[in-house]
């Protein structure tokens, strides 16, 4: 408790309350993932967002917000300069990366624990070593909300119909979507897309259209999508919520509208 206290008092939300923007801080890279008897346990390779996390925060991986129940900031491995200035990973389970010079020197990761749920409704079950993942901080109360309101709780998963340049180094990602989530998605409205705040350039039955700028095409995993990639989506909680009580008056009403034909006859 007093712990969180001070916290609080420098700038973070309660435990119980954190949101993301859905902007991406880095890329981390998976070490592995271990299966257990409980789900699995994930383990990252990060930089940048362990500066200040400790065990028991939550981070959001893909867009899926997990707890942080361990850290590891003496990994072990071998780095060699590539040809083209950038720097090859020789991870645990023999799968060399090639990242900029500016990505990965400070070897540290996070673990976090996986529940079955969250391996059935999210992309997380598809990881393996190497994978690259989104990686977010939970938001202070004294930040700018560059993205929107995000939870880290996925809605589900959609595929990948697509991925075609648009010309000037921007893209075009194409997104089937799930039937019982389409109710929730607006033209222009924001949707998280592992765990990134994109908005909706254009809706046509089952699919959706982002316009992907290039800033954003270059710093998160977007760049490694093919069709068939399934992606996590978190569609904006303002929908969730409207829909919810549309929802809770429709029922409302025919029970109502029941009611009063059984009274008269």
């Amino acid at each position: 408790m007093e712990r969180d206290r001070d916290r609080q008092s420098a700038g973070y939300w309660p435990r119980d309350l954190n949101m993301f923007t859905g902007i991406v801080e880095e890329t981390g890279i998976v070490q592995y993932l271990q299966r257990t008897s409980a789900g699995a346990r994930l383990v990252v390779t990060a930089r940048e967002v362990l500066d200040d996390l400790e065990t028991g925060d939550s981070i959001a991986v893909n867009g899926c917000c997990l707890t942080v129940i361990e850290f590891d900031k003496n990994l072990s491995f071998p780095i060699g300069l590539g040809e083209s200035g950038g720097c090859v990973l020789h991870t645990k389970v023999d799968m060399d990366l090639l990242f900029d010079t500016n990505s990965f020197f400070c070897q540290n990761s996070f673990t976090a624990e996986l529940s079955p749920e969250t391996l059935e409704k999210t992309n997380l079950d598809c990881l393996q070593g190497g994978s690259l993942v989104n990686l977010e901080r939970p938001l202070l109360p004294t930040s700018r909300l560059s993205g929107h309101f995000v939870l880290g709780h996925v809605d589900g998963t959609g595929e990948v119909v697509a991925l075609d340049p648009a010309g000037d180094d921007n893209w075009w990602l194409e997104i089937r979507v799930p039937e019982q989530l389409q109710k929730l998605l607006v033209y222009k409205g924001s949707i998280a897309i592992d765990g990134i705040s994109l908005t909706i350039a254009s809706l046509d039955w089952d699919t959706l259209k982002i316009a992907v700028i290039p800033h954003t095409y270059k710093q998160t995993t977007i760049a490694r999508l093919s069709p068939g990639s399934l992606v996590n989506l978190e569609c904006d909680m303002l929908a969730k919520h409207v829909e919810r009580l549309l929802s809770a008056q429709g029922e409302q009403s025919a029970s109502l509208l029941a009611e009063n034909q059984q009274e008269q006859g």
